[in-house]
């Protein structure tokens, strides 16, 4: 069996996706109180960081579901009752979210 020597570019990005991975887990294991703490100190506001990432996952949710009917074959983005899929999925997506 061959073994690749890895690259400096290789190690270094390997490197930073632990510490990536090690920043993430810190912080989903800070209280709600703790990450506003922690958003405070970086100079950002608890509450324009939520109002953002509502945006972004609206957003990431609808190109899913537009890429979904995509995929399914159907172009216009249109079910079979006319509907439109991408917004019948967010909607559904959006009721799931708030069940969790």
């Amino acid at each position: 069996m061959e073994i690749r020597k890895r690259s400096l570019q290789d190690v270094l990005e390997a490197v930073e996706e632990r510490v990536l991975d090690a920043e993430v887990d810190r912080l989903l294991a800070l209280s709600e109180a703790e990450l506003d703490r922690e958003l405070e100190l970086a100079g950002l506001s608890p509450r324009d960081v939520r109002a953002g990432a509502s945006e972004i996952v609206e957003k990431v949710m609808r190109l899913q579901a537009e890429g979904l009917a995509h995929r399914n074959g159907d172009a216009s983005g249109r079910n079979e009752r006319g509907e439109d899929r991408a917004r019948a999925a967010l909607t559904s997506e959006k009721e799931g979210l708030g069940k969790r």
